[in-house]
């Protein structure tokens, strides 16, 4: 037993998370937006995303060596150098900001290039300095919520990153995200030690999950995985709709 849960609990909890993990696997995004929720039944919001946190960490470290020799630099620094700090001073102020607002945030990010470019047919560009400024929300929103995901993707796929180098690229920023959580939300009390046999748990199905997603990922050609990341991101935004009219 873990925290209590029951044999049938655990048994779910691993299967979606190799679920969600190996669709972040093969789109680069989705796992802790999928997870969360289903934590969310068990445990509190906040309690949900530091359990996340290894379980994160795990996947993306695995994904980075398997696909290192696509990893972009340039992009990597350009985010990194504001969204790290912003993810510290976020994660300080998780359990602080109203969700409501956080979720208005990632939909508004989510929306705008969808209906730049489905409905004005105008492809928004990223280049170095808006990197840098992507960096600022791509942080805040991984210390409040647990995941850098859709902004990520936005910006990478912006700059023009698709398949495994937007894959290993956004593997090296989450894993330092999560680098600079996990000592955080340990010491402010959020993931709790009696936390943490779940979580390492659920890092062997994210572990798992990469060489699944690898199989995967080497079928979908580059028009494919950006039509596939679009129907993602749109998923999500309706999920967050959902959540804010509940």
């Amino acid at each position: 037993m873990i925290l209590g849960l029951s044999v049938s609990w655990l048994i779910f909890y691993f299967v979606i998370t190799l679920f969600a993990f190996t669709v972040a696997t093969t789109l680069g995004i989705g796992g802790p937006l999928i997870l969360l929720p289903a934590l969310m039944i068990n445990f509190s919001s906040a309690e949900s995303v530091a359990i996340v946190v290894p379980i994160m960490f795990a996947n993306n470290v695995t994904r980075a060596y398997i696909f290192r020799s696509f990893i972009q630099k340039y992009p990597i620094w350009k985010t990194g150098i504001t969204a790290i700090p912003f993810a510290i001073a976020a994660s300080f102020m998780t359990e602080l900001v109203p969700s409501s607002i956080i979720k208005l945030l990632v939909l508004a990010a989510i929306i705008y290039p969808l209906i730049s470019q489905y409905i004005f047919r105008y492809q928004p560009k990223v280049g170095g300095k808006l990197l840098m400024l992507w960096g600022v929300f791509i942080g805040a929103n991984s210390g409040l919520t647990g995941t850098a995901g859709p902004p990520m993707a936005i910006a990478f796929r912006g700059y023009g990153l698709v398949l495994t180098k937007f894959v290993a690229t956004t593997a090296v920023i989450q894993a330092c995200l999560q680098v600079v959580r996990f000592p955080i939300y340990y010491s402010t009390g959020l993931l709790r030690a009696e936390l943490l046999p779940l979580s390492f748990f659920l890092s062997l199905a994210s572990f798992l999950s990469v060489f699944i997603g690898l199989l995967i990922l080497k079928k979908i050609k580059a028009n494919q995985f950006r039509i596939y990341l679009d129907v993602l991101l749109g998923i999500i935004a309706i999920w967050i709709i959902y959540l804010l009219l509940k």
